[in-house]
């Protein structure tokens, strides 16, 4: 009966004990993250869809211009561009062979989803605490676990998400989103350049997608 009672009693404070340091390391990484103004990534999404039992694989060009400028390029299999700056989300549309575009700003659902790109990709990891539970599943490499609150819009939708820290903790290394109809969608970035300039051309639609 002792035994078990200290073992309880151990098992609680672990817990309680481990609980903080999550924010801590969380508030830590957020400070890093807070120095980058820009990135520029090569990335690969990997996606498993579970009702077709395969796996697509697109490669890419990513570019992040704090605070609200995002560039997608996706160079395989097929090219195609996605920019979203000053209010707008701009496409090239291989139909009609004009640039297709609606404001981010004007359709909630978009902004939330920005929103939360915005928060992965910038480090801004404490102000997910609000919608998730975040626990440390891996310390070596540093690998953090968000799952949504029950109530919360993202649960509808999201499983988890599982994101996986450079060694030096100055970046993202991959994105894992596991969605709640069990498809799972892998973002790893290579070759990543921080607090570079961002060409100008970069925010433009290019034709053909490039």
């Amino acid at each position: 009966m002792m035994r078990s009672l200290l073992i309880f009693l151990m098992t609680g404070l672990l817990t309680s004990q481990a609980a903080e340091p999550v924010d801590e390391l969380l508030t830590r990484l957020s400070t890093e993250f807070a120095s980058i103004q820009t990135v520029q990534t090569r990335f690969v999404e990997k996606k498993k869809i579970r009702i077709l039992e395969q796996e697509m694989e697109l490669t890419g060009w990513l570019a992040i211009e704090k605070p609200e400028r995002h560039a997608w390029r996706i160079e395989k299999p097929l090219a195609c561009t996605l920019i979203i700056a000053d209010g707008k989300v701009r496409q090239w549309d291989v139909d009609s062979q004009k640039e297709q575009s609606f404001s981010s700003r004007r359709n909630p659902i978009f902004s939330m989803v920005l929103d939360q790109m915005q928060n992965w990709f910038s480090g801004n990891f404490v102000s997910l605490l609000d919608d998730y539970t975040v626990t440390l599943q891996q310390e070596v490499p540093l690998t953090l676990a968000f799952v949504p609150h029950e109530d919360s819009m993202n649960a509808q939708v999201i499983k988890q998400v599982v994101v996986t820290i450079r060694d030096d903790l100055r970046y993202v290394q991959s994105l894992r989103i596991d969605d709640a109809s069990g498809d799972t969608t892998m973002l790893t970035f290579v070759d990543t350049v921080l607090n570079e300039p961002v060409p100008a051309k970069t925010w433009k639609v290019n034709r053909h997608g490039r």
